[in-house]
């Protein structure tokens, strides 16, 4: 698998926190830039670009990987956009049978609407995967 989206990027600082005057800003206010399948539900509200972000397409692509599907139907827009904010994605099982209950709660931590649900980092995110599939 190959990651190929990245014409839609922006650098934080460190702290997630630095006046947007301190980082290049190319994309106008109020405009939805990105690939829809993979925006995180901040994302959707317009909220100032974060590391969550990435940690929810990180999230959508390990699904996706693990499922050949993604967890958000992307069929009609706006239910789409209904879906991801509700935090009502596909269960795994459906796509999987038998498998671990661990892999479940490692996606409903790693897909919840409320970003301070979700894990928070790279490195805690690749961790829990590993050991919700072990």
């Amino acid at each position: 698998m190959k990651i190929l989206d990245f014409g839609v990027a922006k650098f934080l600082d460190a702290s997630e926190e630095a006046d947007e005057s301190e980082g290049s800003v190319i994309t106008e206010s109020g405009v939805l830039v990105g690939t829809p399948a993979y925006m995180s539900p901040e994302q959707l509200l317009g909220e100032r670009p974060a590391a969550s972000w990435d940690l929810w397409a990180l999230s959508v692509t390990a699904y996706e990987a693990l499922t050949a599907a993604l967890p958000f139907s992307v069929a009609d827009r706006e239910k789409w956009r209904r879906s991801v904010l509700s935090g009502s994605y596909v269960p795994l099982s459906v796509h999987l049978k038998d498998l671990p209950s661990r892999w479940e709660e490692f996606f409903a931590r790693s897909l919840a609407v409320d970003r301070n649900l979700r894990l928070g980092s790279a490195s805690e995110l690749f961790q829990n995967l590993e050991q919700a599939l072990v």
